[in-house]
């Protein structure tokens, strides 16, 4: 596996000297033998191994390190940046070079200390700060040498100045020009963090990952990251409680931004230039009331927000440009889509509630004009329920349903659904997990139903997918759809191993009279 990933590592550099395959493999059998003592084909016999090598002067493992010494160092480097810091302290001992290499490496992954938090308490604090002066002294060592990734995944609540400590780091990465930074940290209850303010006006900087696992997050009022490109920040509590105007105002470049488990923040409202990707993710009830997110440049959006209770929220979004939006958890009964003319693709995954139903008909005729449409059983039978079906899609290309069982319930809804899309040419019915109190009859509609329907879309329709749960409803449909769809050119049916013999039999037989090529995928 290792030797895959570093030849696929190799692929994807693209370096200008291409190394030969004995260099290759020379490098990653020196890796492990410096930090397993074992050869990693011959694994089973790692003793045996390095009994032959010390019988031999050790030549074998002089012979690997001077052939993975020979490499180019940016190869090497990037090498390197598959281990983790634990692994390269103990490569580090092999050789001046191995030395030299790791400590030069552009690329740092500081993991598994946070580990150190949830062991033992007094033997952990021993551990943990011997590793912090560890990387004290390695960040002292390797001087201002150029930073690309930097990757620190740390406690800091064993003693108060392990967080300016922390701090320290940061501040020689921004004089490193780091480049990326991924930051996890595991925090005294409701301690505050703060970014140096040289991390802000570091030039070099694109990319900055942050989750304090409940901490707060603290942002200067007046100063922004200068040229960062993607923000992502979860499991925090913000301080600065004009979050969405911060980022408006002070992060002019910010193309990406990713929020997750934001807590103690009552509305984010962002409207910004250059902004291309949002996305938010609160998937247990927030304190969140208020999203409004604006931009010229927003193509993609993804929304997964969750309340205990409708009143007051609202959801606004202006973006003329957007051609993907996704939204899951539970709908506002305060939703302005504003246009989307170039909407291209939506996942509607709602859980809709009474006081909400009324604004589910803005919603499906905000996305009416897209080419793939993403539902689930539950917002599908509401729409049916609420009358807001059907209703045409005619650019429709592509529909996606997740259910946890084609009952009888579903059916119609369903139907009512794709009557309002004649252009359809591919439809996928896979599985989702079941709600609590699922009506599991399902055998109220078989092949000769759907052809009293007279459905449009089947003389279009050239790619299926549908999964078998066990009801006679789902068989029922692919038998229409093999028996009537002229154009379908493959169908591929998903079934369980306690699916009878009988029903396979019988999809078989229908596959056999048709032109497309069906596969049958058993699902583990």
């Amino acid at each position: 596996m290792e030797g895959r990933r570093v030849r696929q590592s190799f692929l994807h550099h693209r370096p200008s000297t291409t190394p030969s395959a004995a260099q290759i493999r020379a490098a990653r059998l020196c890796a492990h033998l410096a930090l397993k003592g074992g050869d990693p084909h011959t694994m089973e016999r790692p003793h045996k191994l390095m009994a032959t090598a010390m019988s031999q002067g050790l030549k074998i493992c002089t012979v690997r390190l001077d052939r993975y010494s020979s490499l180019p160092d940016h190869i090497a480097h990037h090498i390197l940046s598959f281990l983790t810091m634990e692994d390269v302290a103990r490569f580090m001992v092999t050789c001046k070079r191995c030395r030299e290499l790791c400590i030069t490496s552009p690329f740092l992954t500081f993991n598994g200390l946070s580990d150190l938090c949830y062991r033992p308490w007094l033997h952990n604090f021993q551990k943990h700060n011997m590793c912090m002066s560890a990387l004290d002294r390695f960040f002292v060592q390797r001087g201002r040498r150029k930073i690309c990734n930097l990757s620190i995944h740390c406690c800091l609540r064993f003693s108060r100045n392990e967080l300016s400590r922390a701090i320290t780091w940061l501040r020689i990465a921004a004089q490193c020009y780091v480049e990326v930074l991924d930051l996890e940290c595991v925090l005294r209850l409701a301690a505050k963090f703060a970014f140096p303010l040289c991390l802000f006006t570091c030039g070099s900087l694109r990319s900055v990952t942050v989750k304090l696992n409940g901490g707060v997050l603290e942002l200067p009022s007046s100063l922004g990251f200068t040229n960062l490109q993607s923000l992502s920040i979860s499991s925090v509590k913000v301080f600065n409680k004009c979050f969405g105007e911060w980022i408006s105002s002070f992060c002019k470049s910010l193309k990406e931004l990713r929020l997750e488990s934001i807590e103690e923040i009552n509305s984010i409202n962002i409207s910004s230039s250059s902004l291309v990707h949002f996305s938010l993710e609160n998937s247990s009830p927030s304190e969140l009331c208020h999203l409004s997110v604006g931009g010229e440049k927003l193509e993609v959006m993804n929304v997964e927000w969750r309340f205990n209770s409708s009143s007051g929220k609202s959801l606004k979004i202006f973006a003329p440009n957007l051609k993907y939006f996704s939204w899951k958890g539970y709908p506002t009964n305060d939703n302005h889509l504003g246009s989307l003319m170039h909407l291209k693709g939506a996942q509607l995954l709602l859980e809709p509630k009474e006081d909400t139903y009324e604004n589910l008909h803005h919603v499906i005729h905000g996305v009416s004009r897209i080419e793939d449409l993403t539902l689930d059983d539950l917002m599908t039978k509401v729409l049916f329920e609420q009358g807001c079906l059907p209703t045409c899609f005619g650019n429709m290309g592509r529909l996606y349903m997740y259910v946890s069982c084609l009952n009888d319930d579903l059916v119609p809804a369903m139907v009512s659904l794709i009557r309002g899309m004649p252009n359809l040419k591919s439809i996928s019915m896979k599985s989702s997990p079941p709600p609590a109190n699922t009506n599991l009859q399902a055998s109220g509609f078989d092949a000769g139903y759907w052809e009293s329907q007279n459905l449009t879309f089947i003389h279009h329709l050239q790619l299926a997918e549908i999964e078998l749960f066990g009801g006679k409803n789902e068989l029922g449909l692919a038998s229409f759809l093999l028996k009537h769809a002229k154009e379908l050119k493959k169908m591929t049916i998903f079934y369980s191993s306690c699916l009878p013999q009988n029903v396979r039999l019988r999809l078989r037989n229908c596959a056999m009279a048709s032109a497309a090529t069906v596969v049958f995928q058993r699902k583990m």
